[in-house]
């Protein structure tokens, strides 16, 4: 990733790159991230399936702080847990370019979805996928009260979190408030009628 990352320094013509499925660990994050620093041309980036896990988002949440060009980020499948959320959350609190992040099938939990606090700063995303994640009812919570002042964001995907009828009173609450989503999955979850009535109260 070192050499990689040297050439990305000074290539003005990529926009594009998918480095998923390989063994890329947190030490190749941390060239990545001081690449992606400088970087000004590439818009798009997967590093989904590797071995990158809380340390590597850390570098990533540095690099957000700073690049200006990226607006579509995959970190899909890498084992990230509450705190290399913590680290992403940050740098996306100053990030102006992201508008679409993927981070489904990580170990993020409930504690988590804190990042719920970026939500509120934010102002670029228009698209979040955390599906497969374990954020239950807690991480609901978190993600609900963030989503309550946030004005950007459109399309929501929490598919298979083992949200119960809890979890959807939070997000009724939230709906209540948002008005910028036009798009909500909520599919292979574990919501019975009372979540479905919480939540059709917030769509009222």
């Amino acid at each position: 990733m070192r050499w990689l990352g040297e050439g990305l320094k000074y290539n003005t013509s990529l926009t594009s790159l998918d480095i998923s499925d390989n063994q890329i660990r947190d030490e190749g994050m941390k060239w990545m991230g001081e690449t992606l620093k400088y970087n000004t041309s590439l818009t798009s980036l997967d590093i989904s399936d590797n071995q990158i896990r809380d340390e590597g988002m850390k570098w990533m949440g540095e690099t957000l702080k700073c690049n200006t060009s990226l607006t579509s980020l995959q970190i899909r499948y890498t084992g990230i847990k509450k705190e290399g959320m913590g680290w992403l959350g940050e740098g996306l609190k100053y990030n102006t370019s992201l508008t679409s992040l993927d981070i489904s099938e990580n170990q993020i939990g409930e504690e988590g979805m804190r990042m719920g606090e970026t939500l509120k700063c934010n102002t670029s995303l228009t698209s979040l996928q955390i599906s497969e994640n374990r954020i239950k009812q807690e991480g609901m919570r978190w993600l609900g009260e963030g989503l309550k002042y946030n004005t950007s964001l459109t399309s929501l995907d929490i598919s298979d979190n083992q949200i119960r009828d809890e979890g959807m009173k939070w997000m009724g609450e939230t709906l209540k408030c948002n008005t910028s989503l036009t798009s909500l999955q909520i599919r292979y979850n574990e919501i019975e009628d009372e979540g479905i009535k919480w939540l059709g109260e917030g769509l009222k």
